[in-house]
């Protein structure tokens, strides 16, 4: 079972003086086996400008049949009510001490997910359909604090404060694949499908990515592998048995700290 520790601080607010209140909550050893979810859907939105100044707008819509998680260990989760700042640590996504050979760590049944992107009236809708399947995952620290973008005008028409989650830690992923993908891509030049041909896939394994307060994230990883799928553009076919590229290192610098999206499921699942 998990432990759980409520720890306090005497308050320094003029209002309550030596008042006790919430400081830091600490839940340790905590386990999940055979955690299972099924129909959700995620939605949503953002905007942002290109360097030269012009609006980009996009829109996310992902469902799924179901998802699965074989074994799922944090060693502890300290939450600081005052830094605003979450703090995880010892994780670990497996399949668990003896596993059968149809058991994966984490896996994805029936994902759909469609991306609208674009530059004023000029969108790129991205749909793909696939499973999903990954795992083993390990991370040593993690840490998610909120900073403060400003304020905005909220529905009622007075201001209000605009928060973001910044990210800062690295993780292990084992592989990453997904089974049998169907993506299609539209835009104004036509449109571009991807496609299986029988059992195709398209795996990561060894990804190591890291993610910095500062937006900057590494993404090294020991390959990139296409296996039994054929690319149609227009009148280009191609059809593609196997092909990788082997460690490979990348950076990606800018990133904004990640504000909250509109989220909705319906779920059921079992855990113990």
């Amino acid at each position: 079972m998990p432990r759980q520790e409520q720890n306090y601080a005497l308050s320094t607010d003029p209002k309550t003086p030596g008042a006790k209140v919430p400081s830091t909550l600490e839940i340790a050893d905590v386990e999940l086996l055979d955690a299972y979810a099924r129909k959700f859907s995620y939605d949503g939105r953002s905007t942002g400008r290109t360097p030269d100044g012009r609006e980009t707008s996009g829109t996310q819509h992902v469902e799924a049949t179901s998802a699965t998680m074989k074994r799922f260990r944090l060693g502890k989760i300290v939450h600081d009510a005052d830094k605003a700042q979450t703090i995880l640590s010892g994780l670990k996504l497996d399949a668990g001490e003896k596993p059968a050979s149809y058991d994966r760590p984490f896996a994805i049944r029936g994902l759909s997910a469609t991306f609208v992107s674009g530059i004023g009236d000029k969108p790129t809708t991205t749909k793909l359909v696939t499973d999903v399947e990954a795992g083993p995952l390990s991370a040593e620290k993690i840490t998610f604090d909120t900073v403060n973008l400003g304020t905005e005008i909220g529905p009622d028409g007075k201001s209000r404060p605009v928060t973001a989650t910044r990210i800062n830690g690295a993780f292990e992923l084992t592989r990453f694949g997904l089974i049998n993908p169907n993506l299609t891509i539209t835009n104004a030049d036509g449109e571009t499908v991807l496609a299986p041909v029988g059992y195709g896939k398209i795996e990561i394994k060894g990804l190591k990515p890291r993610v910095l307060p500062n937006g900057t994230m590494y993404i090294p990883f020991d390959e990139l592998s296409a296996e039994k799928l054929v690319l149609t553009s227009g009148v280009t076919k191609v059809e593609l048995d196997f092909a990788a590229i082997r460690n490979v290192q990348a950076t990606l610098q800018g990133l904004l700290p990640v504000r909250p999206s509109t989220y909705s499921a319906r779920s059921s699942g079992r855990s113990r």
